[in-house]
């Protein structure tokens, strides 16, 4: 009892800590420091570690949050060893409530997963769909509304003997409206191995559809530039993107870079214009990004999509010059 209220008086100081008040300027640059966002880190990974040392063997494959309720997903019910297959986390928000991305921009803190998995059985890394702007009172940042699912492939070994699997997850959030709320939860799924895979029908389309939306590569006959010149708060970066036929079906002004380094800053506006084939943008500077870059790393997002791909997000990667 005395470790779950300790568990409780910590999450109220974090809680406390990433309050936000109506003056927008606590969450600027200059007023919401790394040493507040290191020690917001550290209270929540405190806490997720006394919260999952009280879990047991087993736990529910969902979890009702503040403003968002997680449940723990896979693409098969019946899985065989030697197989790769897909699970995801899957993120249901309520109205006004949002998750972040893996850079959340200068606001927010991203998922995170920590698996805990039979032996004979590995898990990669978060897919990471493209995120939108969203709102946190008068702050843009970059995160998820509405329903999210974040992938992970899982491989079983093809010497696995057992007749069955369990994948466990440790998750750590931040749901925020209003407010932020920190969010931490383990949960777990049984799998049955056989000598035939079976996938699980009411998930197919779920993650057919997620799958599609993952960023893609960017086409090759794309060329890019990456100009950094920027030093001091309110310098910009310039990008120059030649898109070759797809600018032709471009609407410049929905265009968004998202930068997965924090180079870019996610509360003041992108300058886009295009000149011919290419566009430019001209970005605002994030002074908590890498000083002296040597490529920017990011997504390039159109929401009506772009020809020829089932996704509206492009993988960016471009060296300085």
């Amino acid at each position: 009892m005395g470790e779950r209220l300790f568990v409780f008086y910590i999450t109220t100081d974090l809680r406390a800590l990433l309050h936000l008040e109506s003056d927008r300027s606590c969450l600027m640059p200059d007023r919401f420091t790394f040493p507040t966002r290191w020690l917001a880190f550290c209270l929540l990974g405190l806490n997720t570690w006394l919260y999952t040392s009280l879990a047991q063997a087993d736990e529910p494959s969902f979890h009702e949050g503040v403003g968002v309720r997680l449940e723990l997903i896979s693409e098969y019910e019946k899985v065989a060893p030697g197989q790769t297959f897909t699970v995801g986390l899957k993120l249901n928000h309520k109205d006004g409530y949002h998750t972040y991305w893996r850079s959340s921009g200068i606001v927010g803190m991203p998922t995170t997963k920590e698996w805990s998995l039979s032996p004979g059985v590995t898990a990669g890394p978060i897919l990471w769909p493209a995120p939108k702007e969203v709102d946190m009172v008068g702050i843009t940042a970059w995160g998820y509304q509405d329903e999210v699912c974040l992938l992970t492939e899982v491989t079983i070994d093809p010497g696995f003997t057992g007749d069955g699997i369990l994948l466990q997850l440790k998750s750590t959030w931040m749901c925020c409206s209003q407010e932020c709320n920190p969010g931490f939860a383990t949960l777990s799924l049984r799998l049955p191995v056989g000598d035939e895979a079976v996938p699980h029908q009411n998930n197919v389309a779920q993650f057919h559809e997620s799958r599609r939306s993952l960023p893609q590569p960017m086409p090759k006959d794309w060329a890019a530039s990456f100009q950094s010149l920027a030093r001091e708060k309110g310098d910009t970066t310039r990008i120059t993107i030649d898109l070759g036929e797809d600018a032709e079906e471009v609407r410049v002004e929905q265009l968004r870079l998202f930068s997965t380094d924090q180079l870019i800053h996610s509360d003041l506006p992108q300058t886009v214009t295009r000149e011919g084939s290419t566009v430019i943008f001209e970005l605002p500077w994030n002074s908590f990004g890498p000083k002296e870059p040597e490529s920017f790393q990011g997504l390039l997002v159109h929401p009506p999509g772009w020809s020829g791909l089932t996704s509206a997000a492009v993988h960016v990667s471009i060296p300085a010059h």
